[in-house]
């Protein structure tokens, strides 16, 4: 039973970082409206996001 706290904190924090990066990327998109940066951009992001998932 005590397994069940700590993958909701990780749900939890999983949620806000993609939802970090999400805005993030809104953000960027209203900076720089070119389509090309802004899939470069969001790739990258994706990317190490889940590069930053398997090494933790």
């Amino acid at each position: 039973m005590p397994q069940i706290l700590p993958m909701s904190i990780y749900l939890v924090l999983i949620i806000l970082i993609v939802s970090v990066i999400f805005l993030i990327s809104l953000n960027e998109t209203k900076w720089k409206n070119s389509k090309k940066w802004q899939k470069k951009s969001f790739k990258k992001k994706v990317n190490t996001f889940f590069l930053s998932l398997f090494i933790s």
